[in-house]
Parts: structure tokens; C-alpha cells; sequence
């Protein structure tokens, strides 16, 4: 036999390849899928494999949605029901709320004072809610008043406001009021005061004749507290206790003060001569009333030489032919000086500095 019968008998004898095998040299083929549904031919399946035993594949027909999408539905169906159920609770919460409302919109309704009744007609009742869908929640309402409580209800909240305006205007009065009070009865007693002139020993200076109309002035009460008395200066005074008059309270011009020497001289005639004489000199006296004459200054009691001690001042009134003065009562303290009169308040035809 020759190499070549022997190769053939070989070939002959070697089992035939398998479908889907692939030979020396050759790349494998992919073994057909078997159809959905479908049964595989005889002599498909493995050799050696009855096709009677072979696995089928059911073929996919369910319509339902995909694994997620089935889970985000009971998500939110889950949440519906839990709605629900919060709506149920709110809505017997709120029924067993209503008692008390109810009692309590009675006590606000009650007449009383500087309280109408602003619900007189009020009822509660079931509302449904719609902050959730599907849900029977239910909450408290009032029903509204009639149309004619509705004009009243709208006006009262301007009518609280201008309440509380008007509240607040009387409030700011009353402070200003008093704080004016207080500055008044602080400045009176400390600062400055007026006074009326009740008598004619100041005329023409200041008017207080009878059948004219007084002259009201001010005076100051701070400037004597850091500065002596001085001569010239108009001063009000507490009534000395030996000067015989109805008065109180005094007002005159001061001539001389502590240490000087007031004289009252005759002329070589032996009269008086009508001036004043401090420390020898006599004084210009152009405020003196002309209506005393030409000899205006005249003693009133037997003395007619003072020297003033300290602490007291000289005072006599303009009007020196009708004024009791220190002529007759004598040098005043300078603590019984209440102040200086600087300015005429009243009558407005006569405003202005002394």
C-alpha cells in the first residue's frame, strides 16, 4: 500500500466534524440562536442531544412597566395614602377644636364695654382643603357677616387706628403740657419771675397809677447770685418789717450801696434843696418824676444822713414826691433783694428794656 492509500484510509476512519467546528486553519462560526418560541430542527442540537430535551426560550409578552417605573408608582401611591390619612387626622383635630371656637367667639361677641360684637353672626363649618390632592382634609371657617355688619367690620380697623392716634396725640400733649409746668415752676422759682407795679412810687419809669393800666416786668434772679448790687439798678424786694406799708413785695432804684454816705442838704437858705448827695457829690437824677417840682427829694422823717453797713444798698422810688422808701424804713439787706427788674412785658405799647 502506498503512503497515499494509507493517508486516505485515515481520513476515511476519522470522525466527520461536528456543525459550528471549525478545521485547521479556519475561524469558528457562531452557532445559530434558536428563534423565540421556535423548537430546534432534528439533528440541530448537539450530537449525542435528543432534541425532544431541548430547553425553549418563552418568549417576553408582559406589558407591565419596567422594575423602576413600577417602584416610583408605589412611591407614589404610598404617598397619596399618607396624605389622606394627615387629612383625616387635621379634619378630627379640628372637630374636636370646634367646642372651644365656639365658646370662645361667644365670649368675644358678649356685649361689654368698648367691645362690639364683630361676629355676631358667625358659624363654624367643615371647608374642605385642596393642599392635597384626593385629600379630605378639612378645616375651621367662619361664615361671613351680612351686608350689614360688613361696613362695620371694614371700618374698624381705621377706627383703632385713628383710636390710637388720637391716644397718642393726647399722650404727647399732656407731656408737653407738663414739662412746660415744670420749666415754668423751675424758671420761677430760680431764673426769672414777673411782677405787676401796684403803685405810683415808680412813675414815670414804671406805671402803677390808679386808673392806667399796670406795667408787668420780669425779673432776674440769677445775675445778683454771682454779681454785687449795683447803684442805678431797679431791684424788687421783700417789704422790710418797720416800713409801714400794704405791700409785700417792693419795688425801687437803688442809690447807693455798702460803705457809701447819703446826705440830704439845705441850701444857704436854709430849705432843702431837693437832691441827693452820695459820698458829697450829688447825683443827676434825670429819672426823677418832674412832676415833684423842682426840689423833687425831700426828708421824710428826721434823719437825713445814712452810711450803709455791709450787705445793705439805699433804694428810693423815682416818684420821689410819693414813695416810701429807705427815707423812712432805712437801708434793705442785700438778702432781702428778691432780683432786678430788666424788662416790661405788659402792656405790649410799653414792651421793652428798663
Amino acid at each position: 500500500m502506498t503512503e497515499r492509500d494509507a493517508a486516505e484510509a485515515a481520513g476515511a476512519a476519522a470522525p466527520a466534524d461536528p456543525p459550528g467546528s471549525a478545521r485547521a486553519g479556519e475561524r469558528p462560526r457562531p452557532r445559530p440562536r434558536p428563534r423565540a418560541g421556535s423548537r430546534p430542527r432534528p439533528g440541530n442540537g448537539p450530537r449525542g442531544v435528543d432534541s425532544a430535551e431541548t430547553v425553549t426560550i418563552p418568549a417576553v409578552t408582559d406589558d407591565r412597566p419596567l422594575t423602576t417605573d413600577n417602584h416610583a408608582a408605589d412611591e407614589a401611591a404610598a404617598d397619596d395614602e399618607a396624605a389622606r390619612r394627615r387629612g383625616r387626622h387635621r379634619a378630627e383635630l379640628d372637630a374636636a377644636a370646634a367646642p372651644a371656637l365656639r365658646r370662645r367667639q361667644a365670649v368675644e361677641n358678649s356685649p361689654g364695654p368698648g367691645r362690639p360684637p364683630l361676629l355676631a353672626n358667625a358659624t363654624v363649618e367643615a371647608v374642605p382643603r385642596d393642599d392635597a390632592p384626593g385629600s379630605s382634609d378639612a378645616h375651621l371657617s367662619a361664615e361671613a357677616p351680612n351686608s350689614a355688619e360688613a361696613p362695620f367690620l371694614a371700618d374698624e380697623p381705621a377706627k383703632r387706628r385713628t383710636h390710637s392716634r388720637r391716644r397718642s396725640i393726647l399722650i404727647r400733649s399732656a407731656i408737653v403740657v407738663v414739662v412746660a409746668a415744670v420749666v415754668a415752676i423751675l424758671l420761677r422759682a430760680f431764673v426769672v419771675q414777673p411782677y405787676y407795679i401796684p403803685s405810683e412810687s415808680m412813675e414815670p419809669t414804671l406805671h402803677g397809677c390808679s386808673g392806667c393800666s399796670e406795667d408787668h416786668v420780669l425779673v432776674d434772679k440769677v445775675t445778683y447770685r454771682f454779681a454785687s448790687i449795683k447803684a442805678g439798678d431797679i431791684v424788687v424786694f421783700n417789704r422790710p418789717k418797720n416800713a409801714d406799708v400794704a405791700d409785700k413785695v417792693l419795688i425801687k432804684r437803688v442809690v447807693a450801696t455798702a460803705g457809701q454816705k447819703v446826705q440830704l442838704r439845705r441850701d444857704a437858705s436854709g430849705q432843702w434843696d431837693g437832691k441827693v448827695y452820695v459820698n458829697g457829690l450829688s447825683l443827676e437824677e434825670g429819672y426823677v418824676n418832674k412832676k415833684c417840682g423842682a426840689r423833687p427829694t425831700l426828708p421824710l422823717t428826721s434823719t437825713t444822713t445814712w452810711v450803709i453797713p455791709k450787705d445793705h444798698v439805699f433804694v428810693m422810688g423815682d416818684n420821689r414826691c410819693d414813695s416810701i422808701d429807705s427815707r423812712t424804713f432805712g437801708p434793705i439787706t442785700d438778702s432781702s433783694v428778691i432780683g432786678r427788674a430788666f424788662l416790661i412785658i405788659w402792656p405790649l405799647s410799653r414792651f421793652g428794656g428798663i
